[in-house]
């Protein structure tokens, strides 16, 4: 699944624990499709009582060899649209710690639902940094009109569509104590630290 099914809001009480309610934006297809695949596959498990079903809500996954619409879009502009006035928190999870996890619920009984995160997050204006790119702050209803406008002619170097805006204007992020109860040292790579990971791969830095 993916933290998205939280939802990105104004208003949210962060960071989101595994039972917080699953609110996902209405016009993020992707959030609501993720939701409404947790409420199938518990569905099936309550009747099917001999499976044992883990769900995992990973925030944005980076590392050495993953990529993501956000990287790519800020790889190839020379600058960072960021939203006026807002500068929000932005948290990312290793590529390996996703994969620890992963590993150890096929090794173990680990049944339930849990967050994947890293252990703090940035601003979106410091992630803007780590890039080495401007972040050029723009009014939120002018950038989703240029950026509604870009997307349907697809420009190749707009990599997400306006449903994501939410997501750069909104903090979004997780609590990983449930899964740390069971998996002690998870995590083991901070946000900055994932996005380094990827920027020594990606761009040689």
């Amino acid at each position: 699944s993916s933290v998205s099914v939280y939802g990105f809001y104004p208003d949210s009480k962060l960071p989101f624990d595994e039972t917080a309610p699953l609110n996902p934006n209405p016009d993020n297809l992707y959030a609501v499709h993720n939701a409404a695949v947790e409420k199938l596959y518990r569905q099936f498990c309550d009747e099917a009582k001999d499976i044992e079903l883990t769900i995992f809500r990973p925030c944005m996954i980076l590392g050495p060899l993953s990529d993501n619409f956000t990287c790519r879009f800020a790889r190839t502009w020379p600058f960072i649209f960021t939203m006026t006035g807002e500068n929000p928190q932005i948290q990312i999870v290793h590529e390996e710690d996703v994969l620890d996890a992963f590993l150890f619920a096929v090794r173990n009984s680990l049944p339930g639902t849990y967050n994947l995160g890293s252990s703090g997050s940035v601003s979106m204006k410091a992630f803007c940094a780590a890039f080495g790119k401007p972040a050029v702050p723009v009014n939120y209803h002018l950038l989703k009109a240029i950026h509604k406008a870009l997307w349907t002619l697809r420009v190749p170097t707009v990599t997400f569509g306006p449903e994501w805006l939410n997501f750069y204007r909104y903090s979004c992020t997780v609590s990983t104590q449930k899964l740390r109860q069971v998996k002690p040292g998870f995590p083991r790579f901070s946000t900055l630290q994932a996005i380094e990971s990827y920027l020594e791969n990606r761009i040689g830095r």
